[in-house]
């Protein structure tokens, strides 16, 4: 039999009802939010609960910055410096306390100079000096000699002294036979003040040193007479390769000389006025006419291996190059107190600055370009720089200053806020109450002659 639904009764088909035993039941419902879910601002970077999680990510950056201290020593105009190990020494111009040797403590914060003792040469001024070892040093002078001066906390003594101005009387009388003797012995008064223009240390049996353009080579055990003599035309400076061989830089070219045969090659053609050996057979040139520092292989130097760009705006006149090998790089300092830092890691055909403009020639590729200098100090107070592998850093002699430069890596705050515009004033910031408060800016002067327990502070600057 068939039902049918009349649907103006409103009569509709309804399930049967089934009772079901409802889940336990509570009285209190916990509702869990996740953490972004309380703060209606997702952007507020100073939540509470945004804080327990970013302080480990995202509040904080690495970066690098230069770092730099100044030590004023309140003496006389200074005259040389050297760094070994942790010891600088540094050469003055004065009679008196004209050797001064500090303890170097280089640290995260601070870089710190305590004065260990102060020695008197007497006789001529100090020109150049060169530490052997750290108890063991040479000092060129004025007149013309070198001095082997050991030194220790209890007491500094000349042991030896090489007298190179006689050599320079006898070729003086031998060119002036035809003068009178009046003449003749006028000249040779005043070449017998030659200085001595460079010094350095071959090993630590021998050292290196020039007199206008004659080079002397001595053993330290015999101080008599020179290993080696001899004198070369143009003669601007000199670059020691290993024990038995040296590269001179000269006004008509870059000469190589084998000391074991006494050969002498010319490598390049120009007026050389510094240069340094590198890693690989590789050695860095400056020629004065050109405007970069040109790097070629010692065995094949017709071609150029790199060169380093500078400003073509003005001239570089550059006047010391420094190979640093732990860390691949090198240091270029001009007459004008500039001092750039180049990684040498990765070979190119051109290196340019990473910041700034450079003018390239026509023939130039930019696909053969490497960014990889940093001008650290621009017009600075610097007439020689120095470094030792025990430091990350330079240091650098002004005319009463050591400077102490280093590139650190340092952790930058996020800023979340906008923040208020800056003067030009705030570029550079003196951190010295961040890294260490209440420091003392005044460098005092050292009346001690030995040791001190107190350290020269610095004014320390970072940007």
């Amino acid at each position: 039999m068939t039902t049918i639904i009349n649907p103006t009764n409103n009569n509709y088909y309804e399930p049967v009802r089934i009772f079901r035993q409802p889940a336990a039941h509570s009285k209190a419902t916990i509702k869990y939010n996740k953490s972004w879910q309380n703060d209606h601002n997702v952007y507020n970077f100073k939540s509470s609960n945004l804080r327990k999680v970013s302080d480990d990510f995202n509040d904080y950056y690495d970066t690098k910055k230069l770092r730099s201290e100044f030590w004023n020593l309140n003496v006389n105009p200074l005259i040389d410096f050297d760094v070994n190990g942790n010891q600088i020494v540094i050469a003055n111009n004065s009679m008196q306390d004209n050797l001064n040797f500090y303890q170097i403590s280089d640290n995260l914060n601070q870089t710190k100079l305590k004065p260990i003792r102060s020695i008197t040469v007497p006789k001529s001024q100090i020109t150049n000096l060169k530490q052997i070892n750290s108890n063991l040093l040479l000092t060129s002078h004025q007149d013309g000699a070198v001095n082997l001066i050991t030194s220790n906390h209890d007491n500094s003594s000349i042991v030896k002294r090489f007298n190179q101005a006689k050599f320079m009387k006898s070729t003086l009388t031998a060119t002036n036979n035809n003068n009178n003797n009046n003449n003749n012995n006028n000249n040779t008064t005043n070449l017998s003040n030659t200085p001595i223009h460079h010094l350095d240390s071959i090993n630590e049996s021998s050292f290196i040193s020039s007199i206008n353009e004659s080079i002397f080579i001595y053993d330290l055990e015999y101080s008599k007479r020179p290993n080696y003599l001899n004198n070369f035309n143009g003669l601007n400076s000199f670059v020691i390769k290993d024990d038995n061989s040296i590269t001179l830089n000269c006004k008509d070219g870059l000469k190589f000389i084998d000391l074991r045969s006494n050969s002498q090659t010319i490598l390049k053609i120009g007026n050389f006025i510094t240069s340094e050996f590198l890693n690989n057979g590789k050695i860095a040139t400056y020629e004065y006419d050109s405007n970069k520092i040109k790097i070629f292989d010692l065995r094949n130097t017709k071609d150029t291996v790199t060169e380093c760009l500078f400003d073509n705006q003005r001239k570089i006149d550059c006047k010391q190059i420094n190979w640093n090998n732990s860390k691949n790089e090198m240091y270029v300092l001009d007459s004008f107190g500039n001092l750039s830092i180049w990684d040498m890691l990765h070979d190119s055909k051109y290196r340019t600055f990473k910041n700034g403009l450079t003018k390239y020639d026509n023939k130039t590729s930019l696909n053969n370009v490497v960014e990889c200098g940093d001008m650290i100090v621009r017009n600075g107070d610097i007439g020689k720089i120095g470094f030792s592998n025990a430091n990350d850093g330079i240091f650098g002699m002004g005319l009463k200053e050591i400077s102490y430069h280093k590139i650190i890596n340092v952790m930058e705050k996020i800023v979340t806020t906008n923040p208020a515009p800056s003067s030009d004033s705030e570029n550079e910031t003196d951190v010295s109450s961040i890294f260490e408060p209440n420091l003392n800016l005044d460098s005092p002067h050292i009346k001690n002659s030995y040791s001190s327990e107190n350290s020269l502070t610095s004014t320390c600057k970072i940007k």
